[in-house]
């Protein structure tokens, strides 16, 4: 199967600590709908209203105008609270804010959760024989395509694997998540998901508010709030026949890492 070619913006290692000043929801609300409308843009600039001049192209002065509907859109795209919301216990991120080292069952429970979060958001689109999307993307005469009927958004893969660390042998699962499974491109939001090891209290407790829980609960309201406008965007493609023949045809993928913490002092052997 083709390789997707894959756009990355990471949420990396920025501090040990959550700022819980009461501004802070105000500011982290505006950079969210700047966020998601910057991505907005480049998954599917029509959905922004992006208008661009030929002739200003055509001159090496190319320019856009945003809409004034588009300006709405940041602001009323998806209510962050359920997500953000670190004074509501049953927030997605205050039940991250734990400690929660590589192999730990805080770990695995943090992982239930985000897969959780993607199930709730994936739907089925039924996709007619027109749109010349299949299963397997090479051609013949290696063999046949066998075309595709369906597509389950926000499909879920797992990568399992095993490394020395100072431990000994740990295990370690990454998680991506894909709206468009058949898209040839990936746009990919990524951040990892473990909190540092500390053996002995109250170090053990430690539990990396910045690093990186609240960029990965940023990541997963940033998708809840795309996902409505992606499902219609490709449910429109699809029903037009216009997904195959679209060799830019751009996709949303998060990818939460395991394993990005030293488990003693961080070298090219413990990281």
């Amino acid at each position: 199967m083709m390789q997707p070619q894959i756009h990355e913006l990471g949420a990396g290692r920025s501090g040990k600590s959550l700022a819980t000043k009461p501004t802070t929801h105000g500011r982290v609300s505006i950079g969210l709908g700047c966020l998601t409308i910057l991505l907005l843009s480049l998954l599917d600039p029509d959905h922004v209203g992006f208008q661009v001049s030929s002739s200003s192209i055509k001159n090496d002065n190319y320019h856009t105008q945003v809409l004034d509907h588009s300006l709405n859109l940041i602001f009323n795209l998806s209510n962050p609270e359920p997500v953000l919301n670190f004074y509501n216990p049953d927030s997605l991120l205050s039940k991250i804010l734990i400690p929660r080292p590589v192999e730990s069952k805080n770990l695995s429970d943090c992982r239930s959760l985000f897969a959780q979060h993607f199930q709730s958001l994936s739907t089925h689109i039924d996709v007619p024989l027109q749109s010349n999307l299949f299963v397997n993307s090479r051609q013949p005469p290696s063999y046949s395509p066998v075309p595709l009927r369906e597509i389950q958004t926000w499909k879920l893969d797992t990568h399992t694997f095993k490394a020395s660390t100072p431990l000994g042998t740990k295990s370690f699962e990454n998680q991506v998540f894909t709206h468009d499974p058949t898209a040839p491109l990936r746009l990919v939001l990524a951040a990892h998901i473990d909190s540092k090891f500390f053996p002995n209290p109250p170090d053990n407790q430690f539990v990396g508010a910045t690093d990186s829980a609240a960029p990965v609960a940023i990541i997963l309201e940033v998708a809840k709030a795309l996902t409505p406008l992606l499902d219609k965007k490709l449910a429109h493609d699809v029903k037009l026949g216009q997904a195959g023949m679209t060799a830019e045809r751009i996709t949303l993928q998060i990818v939460l890492l395991d394993g990005e913490e030293a488990f003693r002092e961080w070298s090219h052997t413990d990281s």
